[in-house]
């Protein structure tokens, strides 16, 4: 292979393998690098319980992506108070 010469590599974004690069690191479209930037950009409200692997991602400059995850976390949060109540319903008081 000579130095001109690219190998074939996943698109960092969609896994098709390419040769062409952005900055030295493989996409294959305009579209895949948007896409990933747009991944990069993006902020995470995970589950803080334990053992709960729930999380959801959002664009924190979006303010509608950003009160949709909120109000998806405080439902997730409804979840775990339910199953707690259930768990315990006497409310803790012996």
């Amino acid at each position: 292979m000579s130095e001109s010469e690219t190998e074939l590599e996943p698109c960092r974004h969609c896994g098709t393998e390419t040769t062409q690069r952005a900055e030295g690191i493989p996409y294959c479209s305009m579209d895949c690098i948007g896409a990933r930037r747009r991944e990069l950009e993006q902020e995470t409200i995970e589950c803080p319980y334990p053992d709960c692997d729930w999380s959801t991602n959002y664009s924190p400059d979006k303010g509608l992506s950003r009160a949709i995850a909120y109000h998806k976390a405080e439902q997730h949060r409804e979840e775990h108070r339910s199953q707690l109540a259930e768990a315990n319903p006497t409310g803790g008081n012996q």
